[in-house]
């Protein structure tokens, strides 16, 4: 096992010095230093020689969101295609498991509070973990930006 820090960029070089190929699954902190720490596994990929990193993003990032992890995706995103580095990028689509909780209320004779009800094709993290560790072990969409969802978009009602 190889242990690196996002804050320790020399870490994340020791830790990536036999990698292959990189998963990089966004970090938990909001804002800017959730960027920065992006771009420090990016760079220590670089600097050792990485083949291939697919990074984990979200569907339509957008740089000028106020919703700070939808710019963070958007600026990891934009540093990763501006890197030498081959690259996949893994835009998931709205996780399914929280969808039971939106509607948990219902089961108690409650009202539900539900946001704007739109059609979404939400996807199960089982599904996306598999599709993930196939591309790991296989490779290719190299340089391309792959939307992982299902097919069929549902309504909450």
């Amino acid at each position: 096992m190889y242990v690196g820090d996002f804050r320790d960029p020399a870490s994340l070089q020791e830790a990536f010095a036999q990698a292959r190929r990189l998963l990089l699954i966004s970090t938990d902190n909001p804002g800017p230093d959730r960027v920065l720490l992006h771009r420090n596994a990016i760079d220590a990929a670089q600097k050792t020689g990485v083949d291939h990193v697919l990074y984990t993003s979200l569907s339509n990032p957008d740089a000028t969101a106020t919703c700070h992890v939808v710019a963070d995706h958007a600026h990891t995103e934009a540093y990763l295609q501006e890197s030498d580095i081959p690259y996949t990028i893994l835009r998931n689509n709205i996780y399914a498991e929280p969808v039971p909780m939106l509607i948990a209320n219902a089961f108690h004779n409650q009202p539900i509070e539900l946001p704007e009800d739109a059609p979404v094709a939400y996807v199960t993290r089982h599904d996306l973990a598999d599709a993930t560790a196939h591309l790991l072990m296989h490779g290719g969409y190299i340089n391309e930006i792959l939307d992982l969802t299902r097919l069929e978009a549902l309504t909450i009602t």
